[in-house]
């Protein structure tokens, strides 16, 4: 029998020029079980993504032979496409889309001047990021409805969206946590936008999951580079934001409104202070936040 494949994640990004493609591909349906959070989430971390598969992108008369990677990724460029048919197939079988049905898979950000980029994880929502396994088990024990808002930061992001803003959400999180981190958005009212995560993983590789550390400063390299007009940046104080948002403000200056730096802990220490002030040193207008008070 024959192995099938579905398309657990696929983001088509209308650009000015071109249109940017990129997704993940994994065995089996990629179908979770009804209710239960940590069911869910067990189920999503043995789930194998479809490494080394040949595949085709069909859209406007167009075909695109790619290959995914180790980790069922894949990322491509295309002349601009007009209009939002696509399919993927495998030896002529089209891929399944698994992804949230409520949750968009084209996003048009040359229909924009204004963007934000914005950190998810102890940004807009509590996941305790530098602790691992802390980390694990909020993602296994708290589902996405009952995960703690940050709610400056929803306050925030939906105050940029109604002045024409568009977001985009960067995140270290694997893409396994795409069903929870789409749920999430679409329950709390907050922007429906493009997400950058990291690659897919295997259950063995929670513990030891050795991501790029450039993975974000590449993501803003590519969406200051494919885009023009003002820049909004939000990250918290928690891991590396403030160091990766000072080096784009040394780059892209010119093009950065502000940046705004969510605090997660209640005394900053001088190291924290000390990378507030280098970002504050390269003269982009920046604020330092705390929790929404109503």
């Amino acid at each position: 029998t024959s192995t099938m494949y579905s398309i657990w994640q696929i983001a088509i990004v209308h650009l000015n020029q071109k249109t940017y493609v990129q997704g993940v591909v994994i065995q089996g349906d990629g179908k979770l079980p009804e209710g239960g959070n940590i069911r869910r989430i067990l189920r999503v971390y043995r789930m194998a993504p479809a490494s080394q598969l040949n595949l085709i992108f069909h859209a406007n008369g167009v075909e695109i032979n790619f290959q995914t990677n180790k980790q069922g990724g894949f990322e491509f460029e295309c002349d601009h496409l007009e209009d939002d048919h696509f399919s993927i197939s495998h030896q002529g079988e089209k891929l399944p889309v698994v992804q949230h049905e409520t949750y968009p898979l084209h996003f048009h950000l040359d229909d924009h001047h204004k963007y934000v980029i914005s950190d998810i994880d102890d940004t807009i929502l509590y996941s305790h990021s530098p602790h691992a396994l802390k980390r694990i088990f909020t993602a296994l024990l708290v589902g996405p409805d009952r995960r703690r808002p940050i709610r400056s930061t929803h306050h925030l992001l939906k105050s940029l969206e109604n002045k024409g803003y568009c977001t985009v959400y960067l995140s270290k999180s694997e893409s396994n946590l795409l069903p929870n981190l789409t749920h999430y958005m679409v329950k709390n009212g907050l922007p429906k936008s493009l997400m950058f995560l990291t690659p897919f993983l295997r259950g063995s590789q929670l513990l030891n999951a050795r991501k790029d550390p450039d993975h974000k400063i590449k993501r803003i390299r590519f969406l200051m580079d494919q885009t023009q007009g003002k820049v909004v940046l939000i990250g918290d104080d928690g891991q590396k934001d403030m160091e990766i948002y000072t080096q784009a403000c040394r780059e892209y200056g010119d093009r950065i409104e502000k940046v705004y730096i969510y605090q997660t802990i209640r005394t900053l220490s001088r190291r924290k202070r000390s990378q507030w002030q280098q970002l504050l040193d390269t003269g982009v207008n920046a604020e330092y936040y705390r929790e929404y008070q109503p």
